[in-house]
């Protein structure tokens, strides 16, 4: 039992050491093999992006490829299966390992709508500083890469990102409509709408981006005025979903014999995994409705 456990978190390690390996791959490899098929597929097609499709997917999901965050994510999957197989044999590996999983799943949707919350704080801003520079005869690619250096993080990496694809030949438009893809702010789909019309049109833009200003600015007084009414329901959320767990640490600190009883039994044990389960679920399910108030 113990051998199996042992291989089961070297495999653990081996595969996020991998995974350590494949997000953190070093650019000029990418941008030479980018360059290589694109000469094989000839001068018509576009040249390959420089981030690859796991890359892309990986931020999709709201995940950091930070050095410090990818430790974060490999402790998680080696201390979560190990610690459930260690207290409930090897039939917790599994357990564990999917929860360690939808832990770093959840954390990465957290840490993908708190940037999306960020980006879009920043985006009137962005679209002002470009309108400025559009007013005075500056191409849309060109205002861009000027604005970039007066922007912040996150918005300011977003933006760098459009520009490099745009580089590379892919359009203004096509790089926005994949961020909104990526980051989740549909705001940057409107925004390509509107320098795709400039693309196939032409015309001045500046006023269908003072337009999309007041549009972001009155979807935020919406919100702000829809949070002030809603405030009692978050509240209740909070509070349906905390209160599992507090009578859980009430129990376990009054009378901790009876749970650590129930886990020694076999059908007990069953039963508080399927508490935590539904409890995890539940709290899920409670944190995305107050998200989306």
């Amino acid at each position: 039992m113990n051998s199996a456990i042992f291989i089961a978190v070297v495999l653990l390690f081996a595969s996020c050491v991998l995974m350590v390996i494949a997000t953190r791959r070093p650019k000029a490899a990418t941008e030479k093999a980018a360059t290589e098929k694109a000469r094989k597929q000839g001068a018509d097609e576009r040249p390959v992006q420089r981030k690859d499709r796991m890359l892309e997917n990986w931020q999709r999901l709201g995940l950091s490829t930070s050095a410090y965050m990818l430790v974060v994510y490999a402790a998680c999957l080696l201390c979560g299966p190990f610690v459930l197989a260690r207290l409930s044999g090897i039939g917790g590996l599994g357990i564990g390992l999917l929860v360690s999983v939808g832990l770093i799943l959840l954390l990465g949707q957290i840490r993908k709508s708190n940037k999306r919350r960020r980006i879009l704080q920043q985006l009137p801003g962005f679209i002002d500083h470009l309108n400025r520079r559009v007013h005075v005869g500056m191409s849309l690619n060109k205002a861009v890469e000027q604005v970039l250096p007066a922007m912040n993080n996150p918005l300011h990496r977003v933006a760098q990102r459009a520009v490099q694809r745009t580089s590379l030949g892919t359009e203004l438009y096509d790089s926005f409509y994949k961020e909104a893809k990526i980051t989740g702010v549909q705001e940057f789909a409107l925004l390509g709408s509107v320098f795709k019309v400039n693309h196939q049109f032409g015309g001045s833009v500046t006023a269908a981006l003072e337009n999309l200003v007041e549009l972001l600015h009155q979807q935020e007084r919406s919100q702000r005025e829809l949070k002030s009414m809603t405030g009692e329901t978050r509240v209740t959320a909070w509070v349906m979903g905390l209160a599992p767990t507090a009578m859980a640490i009430y129990m376990l600190v009054s009378n901790p014999q009876q749970l650590l009883s129930m886990w020694a039994d076999e059908s007990g044990r069953q039963a508080l995994m399927l508490g935590i389960g539904a409890q995890v679920l539940g709290a899920l399910v409670l944190w995305r409705m107050v998200r989306s108030l």
